[in-house]
């Protein structure tokens, strides 16, 4: 996939930039899971688009938060061949080994998981070279969110 920005004005434009990622990505080849690694500062936009994202695969978007303490939330999905749904957060970690701990490993080795890691370059030897990587940023007015895929 090219890198690609968009401007979102609203959360519907975020869900529909979403929504073309997730089935770019879908259709990607990849030895694990399906990664989408996101960064970008606080309220930019990283949680909004893993709440859209997990509606596409038929969760509902209030049952979705941030796992920031917690570290990794699953959820049990059936779409497109995908069993799991994962939502990470690295905001708070000091050491990768946090995540080792937990077997995040094997997570991203589950062909059959799908993986949205907030702030991931906190964990970036983690990441498979294969993820997605999607960075956000605040715009030039309150509403506007710039979304960058690489």
């Amino acid at each position: 996939m090219n890198s690609v920005q968009k401007k979102s004005a609203s959360l519907r434009e975020t869900g529909e930039i979403t929504k073309t990622i997730i089935l770019l990505g879908k259709e990607k080849k990849r030895r694990g899971a399906l990664v989408f690694a996101l960064s970008g500062p606080l309220g930019s936009g990283k949680t909004s688009i893993v709440k859209h994202a997990a509606r596409m695969f038929g969760i509902p978007k209030k049952k979705v938060t941030s796992p920031t303490f917690v570290l990794v939330k699953r959820y049990p999905i059936a779409r497109w061949g995908f069993s799991s749904l994962f939502h990470a957060d690295a905001y708070r970690i000091k050491n990768k080994r946090e995540f080792e701990k937990i077997g995040f490993k094997t997570v991203m080795q589950d062909k059959n998981a799908v993986v949205f890691v907030e702030w991931a370059e906190n964990i970036k030897t983690l990441i498979p070279k294969d993820a997605i990587t999607i960075r956000t940023a605040h715009g030039k007015n309150a509403h506007e969110r710039i979304v960058t895929v690489l």
